[in-house]
């Protein structure tokens, strides 16, 4: 979106380009379906980025990076997904930053006998400040925390 703002969109919903959150800017997309990350997404501190789909987000298989320990995330934003957030059948490496909220959570991505040995497939990297500049009526949520056995 050219604009800062809320915004509401039929789905199937895609990104069209790679997509830069700069500091003071604020975007909330409401998907009517499901929604696919196609592109690079960075969020600056001090900026905020929500995608939510009332249907399925996947991230394409496309994104990521041949496996490495630390790197920059691949897509950042807070992803709430009614249905499943899927992280795309790949074998490059997927860094998420910020929040995944969804119904279920499908790690797909595969990085051989060696890469998986070596490094994680897909990794989340917590982005509290994020929450810091949600639009208020995001910011009072109630949060579950719980570790279920693989």
């Amino acid at each position: 979106p050219p604009i800062e703002g809320v915004y509401t969109v039929t789905g199937p919903w895609s990104t069209i380009a790679s997509w830069a959150v700069n500091a003071g800017e604020s975007y909330v997309i409401f998907i009517d379906g499901d929604g696919v990350i196609a592109n690079p997404i960075t969020v600056d501190p001090n900026g905020f980025l929500a995608i939510i789909a009332k249907g399925s987000l996947s991230v394409a298989a496309t994104l990521g990076a041949v496996p490495q320990a630390l790197r920059t995330p691949d897509v950042t934003g807070v992803f709430v997904a009614d249905g499943t957030f899927e992280t795309g059948d790949s074998d490059l490496q997927l860094v998420v930053g910020g929040t995944v909220i969804a119904n279920s959570i499908d790690l797909q991505r595969n990085l051989g006998d060696l890469g998986n040995l070596y490094y994680p497939s897909e990794q989340f990297v917590s982005r509290v400040d994020l929450w810091l500049h949600a639009p208020k009526e995001m910011q009072d949520m109630n949060f579950e925390w719980k570790e279920v056995a693989p």
